[in-house]
């Protein structure tokens, strides 16, 4: 579309047709008419659509000087700019309150609480214990967040704002294995997401000040207990480090970090490990 010749609505209507649903805000209408609640085209009569380019009705004549009507939505002129006119709706998120388990369904006699101890009692299992982790971390660096946040930017933010992303990896599994797991952890860069606003940021990179790398290192399947932080290992590493020695690298090994200058921590060493990670400044 270029700019518009002729002054006032006929002009406007000669030189650019209408618009499905479309209708450019007049004095009257200064937000335009036949908008639907969620900014799409409202239905539209087959007079206001006409014929695509090259598809013309037979026999059918446009009139001299008069442009082809296009079946797309109908632009407003505003400061000599052409805009599209559209409606913007924003849905309120679901607020998380922290539950005590004692909450109760409505229309069965069971409580919050069963339903955790159903769903969430393989504390051992992948999926689990990486969250399981988060907690664990979450506690050590006395994070003020009373739920944890699914997919935000990073895991745990401590008290005094150190962010930090938790991985976690173990020897032991919750199927049958020939052999011990090798250790491995993710450390690709990621888009991030912001729970506040839910976007993505534009560009891949690793959010997090430090790393917490949980290890739970149990080789035992019979005394194996994820609650026994005796049975966990906890090694730190800034992110600047990561960043500059393998910047684009998608996985790590144990062996690697620990070339890569990891401090291994216990859970009561856990919060000085990496308020010390922070002031680190990775070597040239």
């Amino acid at each position: 579309f270029g700019r518009r010749s002729g002054k006032g609505p006929q002009a406007r209507q000669k030189n650019y047709p209408s618009l499905a649903g479309f209708h450019p805000p007049e004095r009257g209408n200064p937000k335009g008419e036949n908008l639907s609640p969620f900014g799409l085209l409202s239905p539209i009569s087959s007079k206001e659509m006409g014929p695509l380019p090259g598809r013309r009705r037979p026999g059918h004549k446009p009139a001299q000087n008069q442009a082809p009507t296009l079946a797309i939505p109908r632009t407003v002129q505003y400061n000599r700019i052409i805009i599209l006119q559209r409606c913007v709706t924003v849905i309120d998120s679901i607020e998380t309150q922290r539950k005590t388990g004692q909450e109760r369904f409505l229309g069965m006699d069971h409580s919050l609480l069963e339903y955790w101890v159903w769903a969430h009692s393989d504390i051992a299992s992948n999926a689990e214990r990486g969250k399981l982790a988060e907690y664990i971390v979450s506690c050590a660096l006395h994070a003020p967040s009373p739920c944890r946040t699914e997919w935000d930017a990073v895991d745990v933010i401590s008290a005094d704002g150190i962010k930090v992303e938790v991985k976690s990896s173990a020897f032991l599994q919750t199927w049958k294995q020939h052999k011990l797991s090798t250790i491995q952890f993710d450390i690709a860069p990621k888009k991030a997401w912001d729970a506040e606003t839910n976007l993505y940021s534009k560009t891949k990179c690793r959010s997090a000040d430090v790393y917490v790398f949980c290890l739970f290192a149990s080789k035992d399947a019979k005394n194996a207990n994820p609650l026994d932080l005796h049975q966990w290992e906890f090694y730190v590493l800034p992110t600047c480090i990561l960043d500059k020695q393998v910047p684009l690298q998608k996985r790590i090994s144990l062996p690697s970090l620990i070339s890569l200058g990891a401090e291994k921590a216990m859970f009561s060493e856990l919060y000085a490990a990496v308020k010390s990670a922070v002031n680190t400044v990775p070597v040239p």
